[in-house]
């Protein structure tokens, strides 16, 4: 069981090595492409150029994420069935066995985002751990990681996330979405919480989307305080965990320091996704931790009145928010929340660590590129 996390541990800090240039180039990207935008969307013809450039890196941020930490599971017959996997638990797919939708309706669909990427990595790591000690013959063995591994790991992995886990999904999300509906007549400060904490806790997934579908939905009846709420949240997860790496810088890593850097950047201009790579790196911390930040920021907003017409949030559509001056104090106050939190729960390091990427061999024909953690003090 020891080995089982030891494993997964170094796999998780291996994906995130080559995630976080990813999540860099879009941060930033998206960061220069907001000069001049009016928070809704870029309308500059060359802005909107490095928009697209951004929205590129987007696409393949959940699919890299995916495919490496497989890779540090089980090596390179590992790589392509992470990649595809990752593309797809970041797609929006049809969920089987449903009835057909009425005509004119929305086929039901699925997502699950950096969630379902990162279990579907794992599932796939494991998987293919174990079909590399299947004994096949010599004419099979030069095949297997280039084409029998992959493509059996990806079918079955595939077909296991499509069908099985599909409907059970939408179930969630469709009971999500019902409770959302209830509470917007009982309890305001209930409801702006609860948007809140859907958004924080899968940061750009399908519960995020849900809750940001259901302030949309509103628009057409004029009603814009949970959308208020909304994106008054979405900026204090990444800018939260900036500020713990600001107020303990001495508890994180050069890595970490350069994640709550980019992390700064897209709380700003509200992009949820920067709080990612601190999620993946320390879960059982992280995600309970800015759920509650975030839950406090929405429930304030609700009750205070804040109110959106646009559908973006963090600090830069400040100017186009009803009620701005407690849009901020709410936005604060959950940011304050998530950055003290987590200074003081982070434990120490025993010594200075170094995260360094070190070749170990495995069937000596191939590699497995991890991150190791260098004691060097």
């Amino acid at each position: 069981m020891k080995s089982f996390f030891g494993d997964l541990g170094k796999s998780l800090k291996t994906g995130v090595s080559y995630f976080l240039p990813v999540v860099v180039i879009f941060g930033i990207l998206t960061a220069i492409s907001q000069i001049g935008s009016n928070g809704v969307e870029v309308q500059d013809p060359f802005m909107s150029n490095i928009a697209n450039l951004a929205n590129a890196a987007s696409s393949v941020m959940i699919p890299v994420l995916a495919a490496y930490i497989a890779y540090g599971l089980a090596g390179r017959p590992a790589l392509a069935p992470g990649f595809v996997l990752g593309y797809v638990a970041n797609s929006e797919w049809t969920v089987p066995f449903l009835p057909a939708p009425e005509e004119g309706a929305t086929a039901a669909t699925m997502k699950t985002g950096f969630l379902g990427a990162m279990l579907l990595a794992i599932a796939i790591g494991f998987l293919v751990r174990w079909m590399k000690t299947w004994k096949v013959g010599k004419n099979i063995l030069p095949i297997m990681p280039i084409i029998i591994i992959p493509i059996i790991a990806t079918f079955i992995v595939g077909l296991v996330y499509v069908y099985v886990i599909g409907y059970p999904i939408y179930w969630i999300m469709e009971q999500l979405t019902g409770a959302l509906v209830a509470l917007n007549g009982v309890s305001a400060v209930a409801l702006g919480a609860a948007l809140g904490a859907m958004v924080a806790f899968d940061m750009g997934g399908p519960i995020n989307k849900t809750a940001a579908m259901f302030c949309l939905t509103l628009f057409s009846e004029e009603i814009y305080e949970p959308a208020g709420a909304f994106v008054c949240a979405v900026a204090v997860a990444p800018l939260g965990l900036a500020l713990s790496v600001l107020l303990a810088r001495k508890k994180y890593d050069t890595e970490d320091v350069s994640m709550g850097i980019t992390a700064a950047f897209m709380g700003i201009i509200g992009i949820t996704e920067g709080a990612i790579p601190f999620a993946v790196k320390d879960f059982k911390r992280v995600i309970p931790t800015i759920v509650v930040g975030s839950a406090i920021t929405g429930g304030i907003a609700m009750a205070t009145g804040v109110a959106s017409t646009v559908p973006h949030g963090g600090l830069i559509v400040t100017p186009l928010i009803t009620n701005w001056p407690m849009y901020l104090l709410a936005m604060a106050v959950g940011i304050v929340f998530v950055g003290v939190v987590l200074a003081f729960w982070k434990p120490n390091p025993e010594s200075p660590v170094e995260v360094e990427e070190i070749a170990v061999a495995t069937d000596g024909d191939e590699t497995v590129t991890v991150v190791s953690e260098t004691v060097t003090g």
